[in-house]
């Protein structure tokens, strides 16, 4: 198993045609590649569903290994969003002129320029990345992604072909997890798996990571080669060395089958995932929404306080208290969108820094309310 390489690396798509489940997507990017022409392109949807990973591979598809490096650049807008950005690094790429040429790819004059999470570039910088789309159209094309395409400026939004990547599939999704623990030999079960894909929402890049971090936890890693010089033996360290051996193998065939139970116990479990993904067990969510309906301050208080010295994530916490309260059948509608419109004043408090301890404490003085209202 390669250690090394992340695996998300490892299984990208090569090509087009590989890009599970966006058969839009792939169909009209195929159009472009057997004509060697590419629009701007807007790429929008949930983490995970290949938004990269496309236009990654129609660029290798388009100007080769030889010429991807110098015809294909990658910025993260999320760090380099400012106007000084665009108006340096972004002009300097995109005003260049490209004239090698590989034969035995299509090899189109222009260079592809891409900026990933572009919905976090500020309106000044996505103005003058207007411009520069303006002026150097014939010279590059550019690849906006992101994941609200509401952010994106309207003069921008036109200029470009904008395409919508749907959640994978859960049954696309096992598939392919399937297949990658296959190849890396990791002993897991469908039932682990497929709570691997519940935990995930569709994020198939972050299923692969949870898989590679999980599979870590069960194999043995390599033995690590070193280049000090081994010392040699004496004849009598040597004779005791077989001895040694020999009692060692004696005690594994002795101890057969209880090493066979042990290694079926060696694979990737549903327990290990939620613990290395930090999801939050029903036991901590049940709890709280049980002291939540105890009338009682004192208890909510110190609950509260539980939660957080638990280090949980609180967005994930209000994630499945919004899905126990969806669910709950004792509450009507209009008890369930208030509790829910307060779980998403919290989030957006705790986006802008807010203390998790008074805010997931106002969530729980809300939900009490709320709760006593059927009693």
């Amino acid at each position: 198993m390669s250690r090394s390489v992340p695996w998300v690396e490892k299984y990208r798509p090569r090509k087009v045609e590989d890009v599970v489940y966006q058969t839009e997507v792939v169909s009209a990017l195929k159009n472009s590649l057997n004509s060697g022409n590419l629009p701007h392109l807007l790429f929008y949807g949930p983490p995970g569903t290949g938004k990269t990973s496309t236009i990654l591979a129609i660029s290798k598809q388009l100007f080769g290994p030889k010429l991807f490096q110098t015809r294909v650049k990658e910025l993260n807008a999320s760090d380099e969003r400012g106007i000084d950005v665009v108006r340096d690094t972004v002009k300097k790429f995109a005003s260049l002129s490209s004239i090698s040429v590989d034969p035995k790819y299509p090899s189109p004059k222009f260079k592809i320029l891409i900026l990933d999470e572009a919905d976090s570039m500020t309106s000044d910088a996505q103005n003058a990345l207007r411009r520069i789309m303006e002026l150097y159209s014939k010279e590059t094309r550019f690849c906006l992604i992101c994941n609200y395409v509401s952010k994106i400026i309207d003069p921008i939004t036109s200029r470009c072909a904008k395409f919508r990547f749907k959640p994978i599939k859960k049954e696309l999704m096992l598939d392919r997890l399937k297949y990658i623990a296959t190849q890396e030999r990791v002993p897991i079960r469908d039932k682990a798996l497929n709570s691997l894909i519940s935990m995930t929402n569709g994020d198939l890049r972050s299923a692969i990571t949870l898989l590679q971090s999980a599979a870590a936890m069960v194999l043995p890693f390599p033995k690590q080669l070193t280049n000090n010089k081994i010392p040699q033996k004496n004849e009598k360290e040597k004779e005791k060395e077989k001895e040694t051996q020999m009692e060692i193998e004696i005690e594994k065939k002795d101890d057969e089958d209880e090493d066979e139970d042990e290694d079926e116990d060696e694979e990737v479990t549903t327990s290990l995932i939620m613990e290395i993904s930090g999801f939050v067990p029903a036991k901590v969510i049940n709890e709280f929404i049980e002291t939540c309906k105890s009338n009682s301050y004192t208890n909510l208080v110190k609950k509260v306080k539980e939660v957080i010295y638990s280090a949980y994530s609180i967005q994930k916490i209000l994630f499945e208290l919004m899905n126990r309260i969806i669910e709950d059948n004792s509450l009507n509608n209009l008890q369930k969108s208030n509790v829910c419109e307060k779980i998403a004043e919290k989030e957006h408090s705790l986006i802008d820094g807010a203390d998790e301890f008074l805010q997931l404490l106002d969530l729980a003085a809300c939900m009490a309310s709320v709760f006593q209202q059927i009693k």
